[in-house]
């Protein structure tokens, strides 16, 4: 009878150490699972985890819900998914952004049931952290759009080589028989005021159908030492007929500007089109616009606050400002101020 309690005592402790061994065993799993695992209840009170993404310790987390741990506008998206588990015991998967200690973290989460007794009593989510997919997905989709710009520009050159090619070969027509006009022109006849008007008319067509080419790959340009002063007030009677007549054309000029290296006709119709962006912002109403050329210099922080040329040293800068008192730019469309066309 004695051996007999013996082997009885033994067996209860026998079963004990198998299951505090099985115990151990499953929380080391748990532990180390790569994902992080809840157990809640059906209203969503959190009654196990694993681990948190934020570092608080999982016993400071049981007891509060799964909702407190997700922004505010993916919780409606997870309490659908939570019921959708609780009345179909299928399992679902979704995406929620958390956001543990303030900091939104990207993650996916697959939530089952869970099942005692042969009845659902809760659910169990296993989420996992997807920011490095996030980040390689919108790396991806910028590259895209950047090959997507690059056939599309590509396409706009050959268009535009097309187009200026042609025009350029009416502008030789048109030049050529100018000059023949005005060969058979008498010194002092008036109306050889007029065809000179038709040749600079011309030659600045030129210049754009040349622009034009170049941007296509088809031409060249000519970048020399300009005075932005200088190009600035020579063209201040193209300027003058180029903006509303309700609108003052002021030009402010700087003192001892440095010389910049670029192209005289592509800097002309970068002024013209500032110019004419600026009247046009004005409208119909009474305004003026203003045309500075300066000196600035740059320090370390400046260039960090242009749209571009972010890339730029410190250092001395020419710069040309076109000032409107018209409604401005909306914030929308700045990214596309230096898109082509």
């Amino acid at each position: 009878m004695a051996q007999r309690n013996g082997q009885t005592r033994e067996r209860p402790n026998a079963e004990l150490e198998t299951l505090r061994e099985s115990e151990e065993r499953w929380r080391s799993i748990l532990k180390n699972a790569p994902g992080i695992i809840v157990a809640a209840e059906p209203d969503g009170t959190i009654t196990f985890v694993n681990r948190t993404l934020s570092g608080i310790p999982p016993e400071r987390v049981v007891g509060t819900s799964v909702f407190d741990h997700v922004l505010p506008e993916d919780r409606q998206r997870m309490r659908d998914a939570l019921e959708r588990v609780l009345s179909t015991g299928e399992t679902v998967t979704y995406e929620v952004v958390a956001s543990p200690l303030g900091v939104a973290v990207p993650v996916e989460s697959r939530i089952g049931p869970l099942e005692r007794d042969g009845r659902v009593v809760g659910v169990t989510i296993v989420s996992s952290d997807i920011s490095e997919r996030k980040h390689a997905e919108e790396e991806r989709r910028k590259l895209e759009v950047a090959m997507e710009n690059a056939q599309r520009l590509e396409s706009l050159g050959v268009l535009a080589g097309g187009i200026a090619h042609d025009f350029n070969n009416l502008l030789v027509v048109i030049l050529g028989n100018a000059d023949l006009a005005l060969m058979d022109s008498e010194p002092l006849a008036h109306h050889r005021e007029w065809i000179e008007q038709i040749k600079l008319a011309a030659n600045r067509a030129s210049e754009l159908t040349n622009q034009m080419l170049v941007y296509s790959g088809r031409g060249t340009h000519l970048a020399e030492p300009l005075d932005l002063n200088r190009l600035v007030a020579g063209m201040g009677n193209l300027l003058g007929v180029s903006v509303s007549k309700k609108v003052a054309l002021n030009r402010e000029c700087g003192e001892e500007v440095p010389p910049v290296y670029a192209d005289a006709s592509q800097m002309r119709q970068v002024v013209m089109n500032l110019i004419t962006n600026a009247s046009d912002a004005i409208g119909d109403e009474h305004g003026t616009v203003t045309i500075r050329v300066g000196a600035v210099q740059l320090g370390r922080e400046a260039p960090s606050r242009m749209l571009v040329g972010e890339d730029l040293p410190e250092g001395r800068y020419v710069s040309l400002e076109v000032e409107d008192t018209g409604t401005g730019i909306e914030e929308a469309a700045r990214s596309k101020l230096f898109d082509p066309f």
